[in-house]
């Protein structure tokens, strides 16, 4: 039951990361968009300007350096929409490819809602760190793996220490053998090396905590990334 739990979470883990996926590409297709539309306005005002100076030109009041001063400005606003307009379209299909859509269905779909603005309120690292510890499935599925190898030795785990960004942590076997903290000491001496099947399985549980941890500390580490990057977007737009 315990794996088919686990089996279970990693399904889950798969599907939530794609709805993710996509939920990053329509947001970076939506500020594409906004961006494309920024250049438009930029290379709509140069063309007035230049049209301007134009005039201005054939009339003998501005250089020949001025007009060429504004022939290029106008010239490099048309090339950052031109990109702009390659962004919009790389952003597009890849929310296309997500959906797997193609033809009609992958031409006919519209993003109708400006992407939203910079939140009021920060967000601590430690809310951040509970909710990705709680809802990525992933390390629940590795948590349940684990669970089932410290059954097979009577061992019970407190998984207490992935809901905050303190690492401590503890195993104690269910007779009162054992505290270990984070590092999952699990010294074989603690077992009977004569019996070749539970030395192994202290070895499974011990590269079992291993992965677990290995996989709740890798997520830490995204999330102080990914609040950092978040932070500093919002003092540059702030």
């Amino acid at each position: 039951e315990a794996h088919l739990e686990a089996t279970q979470r990693m399904l889950a883990d798969a599907v939530l990361t794609l709805v993710q996926d996509v939920r990053v590409a329509f947001v970076e297709l939506q500020a594409a968009q906004q961006l494309e539309q920024v250049n438009l306005s930029i290379a709509q005002a140069r063309q007035a300007s230049l049209d301007t100076a134009t005039a201005l030109f054939e009339a003998g009041n501005i250089s020949p350096l001025e007009m060429a001063r504004e022939q290029a400005q106008y010239e490099d606003s048309r090339l950052a929409w031109n990109d702009a307009q390659g962004a919009v379209v790389i952003a597009r299909e890849r929310v296309n490819g997500l959906l797997g859509l193609w033809g009609a269905r992958a031409m006919k779909w519209q993003v109708t809602e400006p992407i939203a603005g910079v939140p009021e309120e920060e967000v601590t690292l430690d809310q951040l760190g509970t909710l990705a510890v709680s809802r990525r499935m992933d390390l629940q599925a590795a948590i349940k793996h684990t669970e089932v190898a410290a059954h097979r030795l009577n061992f019970a785990i407190d998984w207490g220490w992935l809901h905050g960004f303190e690492v401590a942590g503890k195993l104690e076997r269910d007779d009162g053998g054992l505290l270990v903290g984070p590092e999952v000491h699990l010294a074989l001496p603690l077992f009977d090396q004569g019996q070749g099947e539970r030395a192994r399985g202290a070895a499974e549980l011990r590269r079992r905590l291993h992965l677990t941890t290995a996989l709740a500390t890798d997520i830490r580490a995204e999330v102080r990334m990914r609040r950092d990057a978040v932070m500093r977007m919002r003092r540059t737009t702030i």
